[in-house]
């Protein structure tokens, strides 16, 4: 609880932060505790991610219309929330404030929901890792599915989902390194093999579309998935194999992708509006 506590203080703390302060809606006890509330129980059911500045907006809208007395004697919820904000620490009007708080939140903002389980099961690992027995980054070897760790591409505090499509292998050091919690190692001069001039890899990718919405409560669609490489791990000549292989790689690029030797080609066509 402490450490679930101090996430939600954190992220408070995004949605106000000391510049520029002066936020006369949080000056009352009553008012930090059910803002305070509403987020722990919306961040039980939905991702919260980027979404800072709506929280902000709706209580700065939400405090001025309670103490406007024409809409507030317009609105039941609002009356309601005024008559039990200046007073009472019961656990029925701490629920009550949050519960208004969080109706009137989400009749205007629409979140992503959260998956309903956090975790994948074993079976689904036991599938995930009959067709891929090593980690998706560095390449290194398991044993058994047990050894393995299972990460959400799309982010589970994202919305994303537990399902086999949207998780990678990876080994423990990977992971952490994708969640920051240790730094990338790179080889130190003496431990690089050489540099190789190398060409840029094929590659393919378990695409799917997720459906997202974005600060202004817009549906739009994210293309998302893994990469499957699709050379021989021991060609070194390729650029993420000589990586792997702890050479440097250089890759010539361009981005003229036109085909010069079919031109003539399409010039002899006969093509007619």
């Amino acid at each position: 609880e402490y450490k679930n506590a101090k996430r939600i203080l954190n992220f408070l703390e995004k949605c106000f932060p000391a510049q520029p302060g002066n936020y006369k809606h949080l000056e009352k006890h009553a008012w930090v505790l059910s803002v305070y509330t509403m987020v722990r129980e919306l961040k039980l059911s939905y991702s919260l991610t980027d979404k800072e500045q709506v929280i902000q907006d709706f209580i700065i809208d939400f405090h001025s219309n309670v103490y406007f007395e024409d809409f507030r004697n317009s609105n039941v919820h609002y009356r309601k929330f005024y008559d039990n904000v200046r007073g009472g620490w019961s656990e029925k009007i701490i629920a009550l404030r949050r519960n208004i708080l969080i109706k009137e939140f989400l009749a205007g903002n629409t979140l992503p929901e959260l998956d309903d389980r956090r975790q994948i099961s074993d079976e689904e690992k036991i599938s995930i890792f009959a067709t891929k027995k090593n980690c998706e980054l560095c390449n290194v070897d398991f044993k058994d599915y047990k050894d393995a760790e299972y990460h959400h591409v799309d982010r589970y505090a994202d919305g994303g989902k537990s399902v086999p499509k949207n998780i990678m292998i990876l080994c423990s050091k990977c992971h952490d390194i994708i969640h920051g919690k240790s730094e990338i190692v790179t080889p130190s001069e003496e431990e690089i093999e050489e540099i190789k001039i190398t060409r840029q890899g094929r590659s393919n990718y378990h695409e799917h579309f997720d459906k997202r919405v974005d600060p202004q409560n817009r549906v739009y669609y994210w293309l998302t998935g893994k990469k499957v490489q699709l050379e021989d791990d021991s060609d070194v000549d390729v650029d993420d194999n000589a990586i792997l292989n702890k050479r440097v790689s250089i890759t010539p690029l361009h981005y003229d992708l036109t085909n010069y030797e079919y031109l003539d080609e399409l010039k002899s066509w006969k093509i007619t509006p």
